[in-house]
């Protein structure tokens, strides 16, 4: 039979649903003409049609290595890669068409697309604002402001979507995150007006039939639910009364959310999928208050709609527990493995210290950022799992590797750990407090936490089963910083005022404590607040500005000579300024971890005040490691006493930073938690059936 007739003939057979017929029919073709480009990615295509997406690239991609200039092979390869999760790949063979074509607009908008699924914000806003240039469509202005999003430039963020809605008025996206983005610029009542706005367009939205209708009713009334409660929570917060009602606010949306999903079918809340991660209560435990039965709520939903959309992690009899493994396998998985807090605490000590000769270590990284510190992680694990940022087969190769101990050292900020925690994947699954708040997830057995960090009652605060280990319950080696010479003037300080240093997340700042700050001026005189800056929410940072400002007014006192906010600052800065500050005054109510251990290895003393809660209580935990109790307040009064006495007593400060200095060892050397670490994954590994070496 003729080539042409043969080629039409498979194509036939492909049109009419008889793929294998198809199939066999290109192969025979293919066994005559093996060189044949075009029959090689018809093939190629048509295994992409069965669903096989390896023979499919296999295919294609001899047929781009025999016409390397073919514009069009090249775009498909590059497409059939990124759905294999194959983006450096797909990246080349779009930077191959732009040798060819550098005009093409199909390979720059999916490079621009691959810069943003990789994590290459910067990038792709380079490649976005050059195609709404030459191109300016709704798609590349909504492209683009994704991408300054991502690049954390809020404000033309912002000004790209508004854009897309003058260009085409009815797209519901740009509404819906410009609603996101003046809720999380502290202006509720701006994105309610977005809110609305997007609420007419899906009500208007044409539908083919009733039936259709009715279930994008049904998607719409999810997807609208979980955007608005995940979303409802302002940075910053005016005064203590706000806290109160946003939080009720939360709970009543949060549990009407709850019920719409317990009442929907499976196919209804897949939606809800994408949503993940993207929409999340990330500031709900920045209200200082126990937060277990909100979460276990939050946890019980991500854990279904997960599962709705892979219900076979649902059945964990495909694990490969019962495979005879030499050591017990413990898996690490989080997007932090570089110069992050997470991975400064717990990670880093936790892989350095542990039994190598009883462990086997596994690292999966979920995100694509990568510095020095990524290439050390990979030298402390056994396998290091990286570049794989589909859930999908992410979770196939935790799987495959047979873990018994799955741990994620923080779950609440990284979209795809959560995602895998809200499934089993391991016998035995943990969540830490590089996160400190309760996950709420049905699959995480264990919350791994510390004896010092933990009130009396803290049981009662986790979903997971309290795991309290020793002391801080974490290994700590000091972070190593470049050395810069910076005075006082060069952070815009005065020479010879007391120095309260105060650099956390403003959003750590409750109202109710702002009387602190006027309190210790009035009784210091010449002293200085320093606070960072919220460099990309100028509205969120003004917020602050005005409340601590009218704290000030409240006992006559002008905040301009008290006050100063610094720019975001690197590492190096940030140690300089703990070098030339008199005094670290630790949040009340989210007390800092890495931030007050990197102030006493500069001999910096730290006034803090424990709650009631594990996150109110590290720098509590950490003077009381070393012995050095007398900087600990027990009341609000006590912690303003404290802060006035050392500001007006250089000789006292003087006195406990000597004694910081020789009692910071202390902290570098404890590895009583490695020990009780290594016991409870021995002990837990009995329960599943592992013996230990």
């Amino acid at each position: 039979m003729d080539i042409n007739l043969k080629i039409r003939l498979a194509y036939d057979h492909l049109q009419a649903g008889n793929i294998e017929q198809s199939i066999k029919i290109c192969e025979s073709i293919i066994a005559n003409e093996p060189l044949n480009p075009y029959i090689l990615e018809f093939l190629g295509i048509i295994y992409h049609k069965k669903g096989d997406l390896q023979s499919a690239i296999k295919y294609i991609k001899k047929a781009a290595e025999i016409k390397p200039d073919s514009i069009e092979t090249l775009i498909n390869l590059g497409t059939l890669l990124e759905q294999h999760g194959k983006y450096h790949e797909a990246l080349e063979c779009y930077n191959k068409v732009l040798q060819i074509n550098p005009e093409s607009i199909i390979a720059k908008n999916k490079s621009g697309l691959i810069f943003l699924k990789t994590g290459q914000f910067s990038e792709a806003v380079s490649v976005f604002e050059k195609l709404s240039e030459i191109h300016p469509t709704y798609e590349n202005f909504f492209n683009l402001g994704i991408s300054y999003y991502k690049n954390n430039d809020i404000d033309n963020s912002l000004a790209s979507f508004r854009k897309v809605i003058k260009l085409k008025p009815d797209f519901l996206d740009a509404y819906i995150n410009i609603e996101s983005i003046l809720r999380e610029k502290g202006l509720p009542g701006e994105a309610e007006y977005y809110h609305n706005l997007a609420t007419k367009i899906k009500d208007s939205l044409n539908t083919l039939n009733t039936l259709y209708n009715s279930k994008c009713d049904v998607y719409r009334d999810l997807s609208d639910k979980w955007i608005k409660c995940m979303s409802s929570f302002p940075i910053i917060y005016s005064d203590e009364d706000e806290i109160l009602k946003v939080r009720e606010n939360y709970i009543n949306l949060l549990q009407d959310l709850s019920n719409t999903i317990l009442n929907s079918s499976t196919d209804e809340i897949k939606i809800l999928y994408d949503y993940i991660g993207k929409y999340k209560p990330f500031y709900l435990p920045y209200q200082g208050l126990n937060d277990k039965e909100l979460q276990k709520i939050y946890g019980n939903a991500v854990h279904k709609i997960v599962l709705s959309r892979y219900p076979f992690l649902e059945n964990n009899s495909f694990y490969g527990f019962n495979i005879k493994k030499d050591k017990i396998r413990i898996g690490i998985v989080s997007g932090f493995f570089y110069y992050h807090s997470v991975w400064k605490i717990p990670i880093k000590g936790w892989i350095e210290n542990l039994d190598k000769t009883k462990f086997t270590l596994y690292g999966y990284h979920t995100n694509l950022k990568k510095d020095n510190e990524t290439n050390y992680a990979r030298k402390c694990f056994n396998q290091f799992v990286e570049d794989i940022l589909d859930f999908e087969l992410l979770f196939k190769k935790i799987i495959d590797d047979c873990i018994d101990i799955l741990i994620y050292p923080e779950i609440g900020m990284d979209s795809l750990s959560l995602k895998l925690a809200a499934v089993r994947l391991a016998p035995v699954q943990c969540a830490s407090w590089g996160h400190p708040e309760t996950s709420g997830l049905p699959t995480i057995d264990y919350y791994l936490s510390g004896e010092l960090i933990e009130p009396p009652d803290a049981d009662n605060h986790y979903s997971e089963t309290l795991i309290r280990l020793p002391n801080l319950s974490v290994f700590y080696n000091p972070p190593e910083f470049q050395k810069i010479n910076m005075t006082r003037e060069s952070f815009g300080l005065r020479k010879n005022s007391i120095i309260y240093h105060c650099c956390q997340a403003l959003y750590k700042f409750l109202p109710q404590y702002d009387n602190i700050f006027p309190q210790i001026a009035r009784e210091v005189r010449d002293c200085q607040f320093v606070f960072s800056s919220f460099p990309f929410i100028p509205d969120a940072l003004e917020k602050f500005r005005l409340r601590i400002y009218k704290a000030f007014q409240k006992y006559k006192l002008n905040a301009e000579k008290f006050v100063v906010f610094l720019p975001q600052l690197n590492p190096s800065q940030y140690h300089a300024l703990n070098h030339l500050a008199d005094i670290f005054l630790d949040c009340i109510g989210w007390s800092g971890c890495n931030s007050v251990l990197e102030a006493l290895s500069c001999n910096l003393p730290v006034i803090t005040m424990p709650g009631n809660l594990m996150r109110s209580r590290e720098g509590t935990a950490i003077l009381k490691l070393i012995d050095l109790k007398t900087t600990i307040a027990n009341s609000i009064e006590e912690y303003i006493n404290l802060a006035i006495k050392l500001g007006n007593d250089s000789d006292l400060r003087g006195k406990i930073s000597d004694e910081i200095a020789n009692k910071f060892n202390i902290i570098c050397n404890d590895k009583s938690c490695i020990k009780a670490l290594e016991e409870f994954f021995i002990e837990s590994a009995k329960h599943i059936g592992r013996k230990s070496l």
